[in-house]
This record gives C-alpha cells, structure tokens and sequence, in this order.
C-alpha cells in the first residue's frame, strides 16, 4: 500500500475556506503539501514514543499508515497546517485567534508527550531492542549522613 498523508490539502477546507487557502498558496497544491508535511514533521517531534509508522506512514520508504487517524490528531495536524500557511499571508484571517488555536495544539502535543493525556495511540515496540553495549549505566549515590545536634 502506498504512502498517502493522513491529511491532504482539501482535507484543510474544514478549518478555512478553501479560497482563502487558494489565496494564500496562489492556487499552488505544492505550498500547500508543504504546510501539511511540516505540520506533520512538528508534530511527530512530540510524538516519538508512539510508533510514527503506524500513525504517519513513511514517505521515504512509500509505506502506507496502519493506524486510522482520529479526530484529535487530525485537528492538531489541519490547525498547524493552517498557522504554517499563515506565515505567507494573512488574508481575512484573525492572527490571534490562529495563534491562540496553535498554542493551544501545541500544548495537547506537549501534555501528550509528558504522559499528562493519553491519546490511546499505538506505542512504539521496543521488545528486542537493546542498548548499545558501548553505554554504561551507573548509579551512586552519598553516604547517609548522621547529623546530630
């Protein structure tokens, strides 16, 4: 199965015109495939204990997502692509109420990433994985002190 982004261009009409989008992008699909991979890449950067294969795909590899993606993530993916599509233009778009919606996406990433929400996503699988025999691990701690008065 081949890759195909969890989330395409017109997939972005549900959170802004798709004329304003046109606009933005003077009709070009490529700014706006841009603006949704870097929403894409930013978003895994927050996402790295889940198994990004199964939510993502892999482009590089041509290899299909297994994992139906929900509507959290993808409305943290359309409101990231929208803000990156907003660093070309502005047209009758409210800046603040897009740059509120964007922190506020980045701030469910980061309570994802802290373990504070759980999205119940596929965890990446480290069953077999060893470390490198080269790292050593060592741990010391102070002598209890006897403090007397």
């Amino acid at each position: 199965m081949a890759y195909t982004p969890i989330v395409l261009p017109a997939d972005l009409k549900t959170h802004v015109y798709e004329g304003i989008i046109n606009e933005i992008a003077e009709n070009d699909t490529t700014v706006i495939t841009t603006a949704v991979s870097q929403a894409i890449a930013e978003a895994k950067l927050y996402l790295t204990r889940y198994d990004l294969m199964a939510i993502f795909g892999d482009q590089a590899t041509d290899t299909a997502a297994t994992f139906p993606p929900d509507d959290l993530l993808l409305n943290i993916i359309k409101t990231l692509s929208v803000w990156n599509l907003m660093t070309l233009a502005r047209p009758n778009l409210d800046y603040d109420a897009w740059k509120s919606r964007k922190d506020e996406m980045k701030a469910i990433l980061k309570d994802i990433q802290s373990g504070k929400a759980d999205p119940r996503w596929p965890y990446q699988d480290y069953t077999g994985v060893t470390t490198p025999e080269s790292i050593e691990v060592i741990a010391v701690s102070n002598e209890k002190a006897n403090n007397r008065y």
